[in-house]
């Protein structure tokens, strides 16, 4: 689970601030070197306000535009406090003294022009889930991410925009609408524009599907499987759904069974005539073990039936009770599904109808 990062102080944001134009004046002394060491690894803050502020440094010569008045103030200072005129480079003022005068022309910066301060930093944090395993969290947006099983992302978060990088599994999406900063989630070869709503995105080897519960999303696919011509985005309402592939097809928008697509955020499974195959594949996302299907004639059979995520060894007896199928524990990485020797057994097309 993450922790929540340490809030800067302004005295931490102005004591780097104070420490990068100490360390970049040139007459730092070695004592000066041993106080700012000390300082900057004190606390987890100290060290993020220091190198925040050193990117800033480092691009001031882009910003000269905004802060002419202010460069032209410490040029004025220095003209008036050294007998030799060196050149300035990226503010590097070599006195101690025109730390105010930097201090202002920070403040100046990020009071014109805000926009480009918070989109200036971007945090990234990545999100993972254990097999069997659920999670949620909040967004300092307000925004709410509920993983599901075996499902791994990660987020960007900046003052322009908001990017989930979905690399497997399945999540629901609760997204709280903001119109500086939009929403999307890119998804294998595809991207999900949030139009503010709520949806769940289930990632597989064989596609991406995304089920709309409230609300408008966009879903569409990148240019980077050099596909011509790029589908057309699909516009995804409430109820509906839209799948795609990685050789880019994608799906028309239809609708779908809210109560069976969301049950895993209850601790349900719910099958409806689903092929064996894909049932066995869908529990082995909760289990450690692999559960392997050895004869493939059985893969179609239909399996319907709600199940408890947190008592699956009892799906196993449904399904020998009900299938003409016998799971057999190989060892703690393997269960082997095959068809049951008893004759007398259901038939193979009769489909699997048990809630536990």
């Amino acid at each position: 689970m993450l922790q929540n990062a340490q809030t800067p102080s302004p005295a931490a944001r102005e004591q780097a601030l104070r420490w990068l134009v100490r360390l970049q004046s040139g007459e730092v002394t070695a004592k000066d070197r041993r106080y700012f060491e000390s300082w900057v690894f004190d606390q987890s803050t100290h060290r993020e306000e220091f190198e925040r502020f050193s990117t800033i440094w480092n691009i001031l010569d882009q910003t000269e535009p905004f802060m002419s008045a202010e460069i032209n103030q410490a040029e004025r200072f220095w003209d008036a406090h050294r007998t030799t005129r060196l050149p300035l480079n990226r503010l590097c003022l070599l006195r101690w003294g025109a730390l105010p005068v930097v201090i202002s022309a920070f403040v100046a910066l990020n009071a014109l022009t805000p926009w480009w301060w918070e989109g200036l930093f971007t945090t990234e944090v990545e999100y993972q889930t254990v097999k069997g395993e659920q999670q949620s969290f909040i967004l300092e947006d307000g925004s709410e991410i509920m993983m599901n099983t075996d499902t791994k992302l990660s987020i960007q978060l900046s003052g322009t925009e908001r990017v989930v990088a979905f690399e497997q599994g399945e999540a629901l999406f609760t997204v709280t609408h903001d119109e500086k900063r939009p929403f999307e989630v890119r998804a294998g070869n595809g991207i999900v524009h949030d139009l503010g709503t709520q949806f769940l995105i289930h990632k597989s080897q064989e596609k991406v599907n995304v089920f709309v519960l409230e609300g408008v999303v966009e879903v569409g696919l990148n240019d980077h499987q050099k596909i011509t011509p790029i589908p057309k985005p699909k516009i995804v309402e409430q109820g509906q759904q839209v799948w795609y592939t990685a050789d880019g097809r994608i799906s028309s928008v239809e609708s779908f069974d809210r109560q069976t697509a969301s049950a895993w955020t209850e601790g349900k499974l719910i099958f409806e005539a689903k092929p064996l195959l894909e049932v066995l594949k869908e529990v082995g996302r909760y289990r450690s073990e692999e559960i392997r299907l050895l004869d493939q004639s059985l893969a179609s059979i239909p399996v319907s039936g709600i199940f408890n995520i947190n008592d699956l060894g009892s799906f196993m007896q449904a399904l020998q009770d009900t299938l003409p199928v016998r799971a057999t524990p190989i060892n703690s990485r393997l269960v082997i599904v095959e068809r049951a020797l008893n004759l007398d057994h259901p038939i193979s097309n009769k489909a699997a109808n048990r809630q536990i």
